[in-house]
């Protein structure tokens, strides 16, 4: 299959658009009083989170078999869904233009198809709202391993390692970046480096493309279980178990923290030049 160009917006944009417009339209599985249409949302969802990229017929087909007639009704309703659809002279957004579902196109038996999967914000929301038990997570990390490598494709060997603290990335999925400045005496440096965090992608707000955001939520993570307030030298010694096996990841890793001190550097430089001028 041959990926659509699809842009996002970073984890600023899911923080304070993404995942608070997507609440409130299609809530959570442990919401009362859902709709009908609240419901076959979150059941389409969990569907694309724990398997391949599905077509709308065979995400129909999925329930209905063999009955034609039911999976092509179902499959008109699915793809609605995806595209936005007009109830009474009134839009309705479809998944794709929420963010949360990207689109795939190629060629399969010769035949034109579209795909759909979660995008990396669809991911988080799903994590975050359908109430996935472990095995359910594990199922969805392993599907979604090649969209998200650094984190998910490498989950089996992280559970080796962090144990259930591989979860924690439920704490992202709630929208929490962990740049708030209360963060600034408990454990440094996590703040300086969720900041910098923040600061690379600010202009990303909008726009950015999805191996960039993939980057943003990949740092997130391993920042966070290798800073925590009550494992800090635990995380350290954690995360040089990955560099011994992966150098390539050493390099990466190292690199944001170097460009973090830089820009540190950098804004102390500037308060110097400042109390200079008053010499």
């Amino acid at each position: 299959m041959v990926k659509n160009s699809h842009y996002y917006g970073n984890l600023q944009a899911y923080k304070f658009f993404i995942r608070p417009d997507a609440l409130n339209t299609y809530k959570t599985a442990k919401d009362k009083n859902l709709t009908k249409h609240q419901k076959t949302i979150q059941k389409l969802l969990r569907d694309i989170a724990l398997n391949d990229p599905m077509s709308t017929w065979e995400l129909a087909a999925k329930d209905h078999k063999k009955d034609l007639d039911k999976i092509r009704t179902k499959e008109k309703e699915f793809r609605r869904l995806f595209l936005g659809r007009v109830d009474n002279g009134r839009y309705s957004k479809g998944l794709l233009e929420s963010g949360l579902i990207e689109r795939e196109e190629g060629v399969y038996k010769n035949r034109q198809v579209t795909k759909y999967r979660l995008s990396p914000h669809g991911i988080l929301f799903c994590i975050d709202t359908l109430e996935l038990n472990v095995k359910e997570f594990d199922k969805l990390a392993t599907k979604y391993a090649n969209i998200i490598p650094k984190v998910f494709g490498m989950w089996s060997y992280l559970k080796k390692i962090i144990g259930n603290d591989v979860y924690k990335i439920r704490i992202l999925a709630r929208g929490m970046m962990l740049d708030n400045p209360s963060f600034a005496q408990l454990n440094p440096p996590l703040y300086e480096l969720m900041s910098f965090l923040s600061i690379r992608y600010r202009s990303n707000f909008d726009y950015i493309q999805e191996k960039d955001l993939v980057e943003q939520i990949s740092y997130w993570f391993y920042i966070y279980f290798t800073y925590t307030i009550d494992k800090k030298e635990k995380g350290v010694k954690n995360l040089k178990k990955i560099f011994r096996k992966d150098k390539e990841f050493e390099k990466w890793f190292l690199n944001f923290v170097i460009l973090s001190k830089q820009y540190y550097l950098k804004r102390t430089d500037n308060l110097t030049v400042f109390l200079n001028n008053f010499n």
